[in-house]
């Protein structure tokens, strides 16, 4: 184990904005004095992917519900930091883990600062994304009840699909059939869709109409 915990070290030592991630996030628990909580720092990368494939600590920090993983890098992003998947296709050590724990859901929240100048007021959207697959059935109901619930227990009002079905008519008509289904389990949420070209442009000139978007 010592082997590979040198390993890690030296993959890690070597990703500079991701070690500084974590070191100025461990000084922010340091002067909130935060005193309750065990860290562990755990470290995967290339070099350890090589010899021993995803590391079983990283995995069980992830599955064990006791604990909050705070991941500041997986891998560096250059051509020799991809694997290749059993289909051929080369896969980041990064989507691997996505994966193995099937973290199908991306949040990415976007909102105005308190004191911060900017040209537009009101912003605070969640684009909620599928992280796994592409679109299929199964992934699209989930990411949809996914939202849906998120929205729910957040007590927001609206949610907007993204899509391209205007062209893409089997695939994203696919993904807007799910959104429909479940959107009349919850009919106090307004449910929208927007056509993404028409999206960008809604989303520059007027950004604070949105609140979720899957």
């Amino acid at each position: 184990m010592e082997d590979g915990v040198e390993g890690l070290l030296e993959k890690r030592e070597s990703v500079y904005i991701h070690r500084r991630r974590i070191k100025d996030g461990m000084e922010v628990f340091r002067v909130l004095k935060v005193s309750n909580i065990d860290f562990r720092r755990l470290l995967v990368g290339y070099r350890w992917y090589t010899r021993n494939e995803l590391a079983p600590l990283f995995l069980d920090a992830f599955k064990d519900r006791l604990f909050t993983t705070w991941v500041g890098s997986c891998v560096e992003h250059s051509p020799m930091s991809s694997a290749m998947s059993l289909l051929g296709f080369a896969l980041s050590l990064s989507c691997m883990l996505g994966k193995e724990l099937d973290l199908y859901a991306s949040l990415v929240n976007c909102c105005n600062l308190p004191g911060l100048p900017t040209r537009r007021k009101n912003v605070d959207i969640v684009v909620i994304r599928e992280n796994t697959e592409d679109i299929t059935k199964l992934c699209s109901k989930r990411i949809a009840q996914y939202a849906f619930e998120y929205i729910y227990l957040n007590n927001i009002k609206t949610v907007t699909a993204m899509h391209k079905a205007n062209i893409m008519k089997l695939v994203y008509g696919l993904f807007l059939e799910s959104c429909r289904e479940i959107a009349t389990k919850y009919p106090g949420i307004t449910y929208n869709e927007i056509i993404v070209d028409n999206c960008r442009m809604q989303l520059v000139s007027k950004p604070e109409q949105f609140n979720i978007m899957v």
